[in-house]
């Protein structure tokens, strides 16, 4: 019987094993070589980076991709070289060393590797994503930075550690920047758990069923007093014994333990606002006192408006010393405030 011609194809990606399936019914002999057994399925690579998924999750058997293929069989084994005139394949094989592996076609489908574009010095500060090496690293990368952040005093340090850059904006870069969001808003969030609230009055939007689920959901929870004789905010651990002053508006009593400035940094993780309105840029309206744009100037803490939807403006006025929150949240949606409006405010001047 005339042996069938070798097919050797090098690479288990989705070019290689395209490449074997339509070689499925041909009278060859098809050897897949590939260093790793198993066939990733790189498009999904950012959801182990950014702890999605487990890492074998995306990656199958080469040899169960391949089973029901009679033609076919898989080495695990790195090509080293090729001498097109011998036709025959250099491979190295853990545990036994150079193999030479003679082939009629030879198919390279290896893929690509990490470009730095000419600067390689990169690579140890910004890895690439087109292995599982690279996932797991990056997921390291990403939950390494939150477990330091929250073990840091002050907001400064805790956010130079949660500001990652991506740079790419094709479908990876996209998808990967949606995913850290996601896995910042959604599955961490519950370990940054310490918040001062408003307390709400009146017509306000009423924060007082949320301040009890955040104690309830294991929150740090402090409430701010508003104090006429400095202008200032003093913030009071919740609960506490509380004053009742005009228009029915409660704080914390006066003389109820409260943080120094520099606790304050150290224990407050985001600001629930209240006001008379907020703008889709985050801008906020506020009673005139001024309590809050001096709280911002003195404390770089996030701020999350808190607004009935009619109070939802498309844009107020805003002067070089307004701080716009990070998000506005109405009855009825969560309004984003974009990069841009705390680029340019005077107030993230301020704030530094």
């Amino acid at each position: 019987m005339t042996p069938r011609p070798r097919v050797v194809i090098v690479g288990g990606g989705f070019g290689g094993l395209a490449a074997a399936r339509a070689l499925a019914r041909a009278p060859v002999e098809i050897v897949v070589v590939d260093r790793s057994n198993h066939h990733l399925f790189q498009p999904l690579l950012y959801q182990v980076a950014t702890a999605g998924l487990a890492p074998g999750e995306i990656a199958s058997p080469i040899r169960q991709v391949l089973r029901a293929q009679s033609n076919a069989t898989v080495l695990m084994a790195e090509a080293t070289g090729v001498d097109p005139g011998a036709r025959r394949v250099a491979l190295e094989i853990a545990g036994r060393g150079p193999v030479e592996l003679d082939y009629e076609f030879l198919i390279l489908a290896t893929g690509v590797a990490q470009s730095y574009f000419g600067h390689d010095e990169f690579a140890p500060f910004a890895p690439g994503l087109k292995t599982l090496a690279d996932a797991t690293a990056v997921r390291g990368a990403i939950l390494g930075a939150f477990e330091r952040a929250e073990a840091q005093e002050h907001p400064a340090a805790r956010r130079d550690l949660l500001t990652m850059v991506l740079v790419g904006a094709g479908p990876t870069g996209v998808e990967m920047a949606g995913a850290i969001a996601e896995l910042a808003r959604a599955t961490l969030a519950g370990d940054f758990r310490r918040v001062l609230a408003c307390l709400s009055f009146g017509s306000e939007l009423d924060t007082w069923p949320l301040v009890e689920r955040l104690l309830e959901d294991g929150c740090e929870v402090w409430v701010p007093r508003a104090d006429p004789r400095d202008g200032l905010l003093h913030v009071h651990r919740w609960p506490c014994p509380l004053e009742t002053l005009a228009f029915g508006l409660r704080q914390p009593a006066r003389g109820t333990p409260e943080l120094t400035p520099e606790e304050i940094d150290a224990r407050v993780d985001v600001v629930l606002v209240l006001g008379l309105g907020f703008d889709r840029r985050g801008f906020r309206l506020g009673h005139g006192r001024g309590y809050f744009d001096r709280f911002f100037a003195r404390h770089a803490v996030p701020g999350i408006g808190f607004a009935h939807e009619l109070q939802l403006l498309d844009r107020l006025p805003d002067e070089p010393h307004d701080r716009p929150m990070r998000a506005v949240v109405t009855d009825a949606r969560v309004v984003r405030a974009p990069l841009s409006a705390a680029r340019g405010s005077g107030a993230s001047r301020a704030a530094r």
